[in-house]
């Protein structure tokens, strides 16, 4: 050996007489000791070989042909704590286990084509059923951790195979920190799934992961808690992906308070299958019925999503969702919707921020508050309302489409938003700095609602007909009221004397209160006015300016 990798030291006659041309036997390696450093601790030979092993000690062949079953789960089941892959395609027919405290690796990820090719392979059988590998038990203790990295799990017959239904990729079941990294799976209706069963694991990473012709999910998380995705691509972006139903699943519970689904967190990935669409991107289903646990925490960060004729949808079963964070993400397919939830699902403590949706947001729920701060919509903007207690914060909401707001609200407090939308929500609507908006429809039912338009420099265009109850309140940039109107009253109050760029616009006064540009009273020639905005109060039956508060006669 040269300087820099200096000999080691064996202790045993046997050894090292075997080392000089001989063979070593079981026993001679049972007997002897090595240190692989000079002058280092002497360990078990037994012990040091068994701390990385390759599948090719026990038979594997790896050319793509010949049956490797029974040699890759001999490596598995070893007891070695790290197996190694070395380069080839392994052919099986059975369904693998990776023990806990097992890592079987290769060295490099498996290039990403239609299928993968190159570095370290398991291709199972074309009509292999179940899991192809598993990590982890179906039994009902709780694993130690199990590893897989640098490998591709692949069905025979590549880009042209028939898909069995049910069939599973990767499955990570019962286990604690499990650990994915650079794996990729192809060719099965499940790509990746995440089990807890009772008692329940907890927590699973996956890094660097890829998918690809996937024809039902690529990743199902079922009553697993605590799942972490970064750098992951779900789709190849290519003709090999397929039609298929969504990119995430998120199904199960638990009766354990702290069991899953929750905490999913998904950082740096990207769903895109390029020429075929997933059905949805996310796919709240079939929650188990008392299930104590719900999402906890759902988070999306720097994440890009194409070709989903859908986004997030959920049945009935579920009937809140919580903890929803989604932020610096681009959600990129125009004219679909984002959100198809069942009807008055409790949406609680929701974050949307730093987003561009193209597309339309359309959301019916009760929003246990929902903070909606610098989005960009690239068509229409809807929420609605189904409880009085929803609660709901928008700033800096820019939608090029037509927006609208509906149903019975706590507080629905919207600043800096833009566009044109329709208005029929009841409760306390305050809606600032709406520069460029037009309202066009009337604002209340409820004689104790109470609304708030505020106008940037450009000023705020209003053109509607108010209710008979209620309050009217428009301020200036500087948040000083410029009038404040009660209907049911009648009164006014007007502290500032003179703002310049009031609301413009006129109607016709059928209405408990209108307003009129430039003094033109509706069916007055123009010029004929006061040459100040004013507005009619039918209980008093007068016209008053808007600048002064006085009554105006002609």
């Amino acid at each position: 050996m040269s300087a820099n990798y200096p000999s080691p030291t064996f202790a045993g006659a046997t050894l090292q007489g075997a080392l000089t041309g001989g063979r070593l036997s079981a026993t001679d390696v049972s007997q002897s000791q090595v240190a692989l450093v000079n002058g280092s601790q002497l360990h078990p030979m037994l012990t040091k070989l068994r701390e990385t092993i390759s599948v090719k000690d026990y038979g594997a062949v790896g050319d793509g042909s010949t049956d490797d079953t029974a040699a890759l789960q001999a490596a598995f089941s070893s007891g070695n704590s790290h197996v190694f892959l070395p380069r080839g395609t392994y052919y099986v027919t059975g369904n693998l286990v990776i023990p806990p405290q097992t890592c079987v690796y290769g060295l490099g990820q498996p290039l990403l084509s239609n299928p993968p090719s190159m570095g370290a392979i398991i291709m199972c059988q074309a009509s292999l059923t179940g899991a192809a590998v598993t990590l982890g038990s179906t039994s009902a203790a709780v694993h130690l951790p199990a590893c897989l990295e640098n490998i591709a799990v692949v069905r025979q017959g590549g880009a042209t195979s028939s898909i069995p239904a049910g069939t599973i990729g990767v499955q990570v079941v019962n286990s604690q920190a499990a650990y994915l990294n650079g794996v990729t799976s192809y060719g099965h209706d499940t790509g990746f799934y995440f089990r807890g069963n009772c008692p329940d694991g907890i927590t699973g990473w996956m890094e660097r992961c890829t998918t690809g012709r996937i024809q039902n999910t690529h990743l199902v998380i079922d009553s697993m808690p605590e799942v972490r995705v970064s750098n992951t691509r779900f789709g190849t972006n290519g003709v090999g992906d397929m039609v298929c139903q969504e990119f995430i699943s998120v199904t199960g519970g638990s009766m354990n308070v702290a069991g899953g689904p929750n905490t999913l967190i998904f950082t740096n990935c990207q769903f895109n299958q390029g020429q075929n669409y997933a059905h949805s991107w996310m796919n709240f289903n079939n929650q188990m019925a008392g299930s104590l646990s719900d999402t906890g925490l759902l988070q999306f960060v720097n994440c890009y999503v194409e070709t989903v004729l859908s986004g997030i949808v959920c049945d009935s079963t579920w009937t809140t969702i919580r903890r929803v964070q989604i932020a610096n993400c681009e959600l990129s397919d125009e004219g679909i919707q984002w959100f198809n939830l069942y009807p008055g699902t409790r949406l609680q403590d929701w974050a949307i921020c730093n987003t561009i949706f193209y597309g339309n947001i359309t959301i019916n729920a009760l929003f246990d508050h929902l903070l909606i701060d610098n989005v960009l919509v690239s068509d229409s903007f809807s929420l609605t309302s189904s409880d009085s207690s929803s609660t709901v914060m928008l700033a800096n909401l820019s939608v090029r489409g037509s927006m609208n707001f509906a149903g019975p609200w706590a507080d629905l407090i919207g600043s800096s938003i833009h566009g044109t939308f329709t208005n029929t929500a009841t409760g306390n609507v305050l809606l600032s700095d709406a520069a460029g908006i037009t309202l066009t429809a009337p604002y209340g039912v409820d004689a104790e609602s109470n609304y708030t338009i505020s106008y940037g420099p450009q000023g705020a265009r209003i053109s509607t007909v108010w209710q008979a109850d209620g309050n009217l309140v428009v301020y200036n940039t500087a948040k000083s009221p410029v009038f404040s109107i009660n209907a049911t009253l009648g009164t006014v109050s007007i502290p500032s004397a003179s703002v310049a760029k009031l609301p413009r616009g006129s109607t016709t006064p059928t209405g408990s209160m209108v307003y009129a540009n430039n003094g033109c009273k509706p069916g007055e020639a123009s010029g004929s006015g006061t040459g100040v905005p004013v507005f009619w109060n039918a209980s008093t039956q007068t016209w008053y300016s808007f600048c002064s508060g006085a009554a105006v006669t002609s």
